[in-house]
């Protein structure tokens, strides 16, 4: 089975982060990890079900890669999506180190991400 599907797991469009005040709002509320490869930004907020965003800057490479990172993460988020808390506000910011990770691998480090923001229920 591909790790690449969408489906009964989609990634609907009333999860997504849209506007960049809510990016602001949790950079500046939220909690922080760092890893490697991402960085995962996380604020409870039990006005909200659950939403996602992904943010991947040029340092990480071109629009090439860019987009695929994002893809990963995404596919990463809908994999792990029916585990997730509600009320919670996430954003992962790529870093370079990020392009050089196949969807496996990407995958894994971001599943870490969320054992360590506590956000993943059993």
């Amino acid at each position: 089975m591909s790790l690449l599907m969408a489906g009964q797991n989609a990634f609907p469009p009333c999860e997504h982060l849209t506007k960049r005040a809510e990016y602001l709002h949790v950079y500046e509320h939220g909690r922080k990890w760092v890893g490697r490869q991402f960085i995962f930004y996380l604020v409870r907020d039990e006005g909200v079900d659950r939403r996602f965003g992904v943010a991947v800057t040029r340092k990480v490479g071109n629009a090439v890669v860019r987009n695929r990172v994002k893809r990963y993460i995404r596919e990463a988020y809908r994999h792990h999506r029916h585990r997730l808390d509600t009320g919670i506000v996430m954003v992962i910011v790529a870093r370079p180190y990020a392009a050089q990770l196949t969807c496996a691998e990407s995958h894994d480090a971001i599943g870490g991400l969320f054992e360590s923001g506590g956000v993943l229920s059993e």
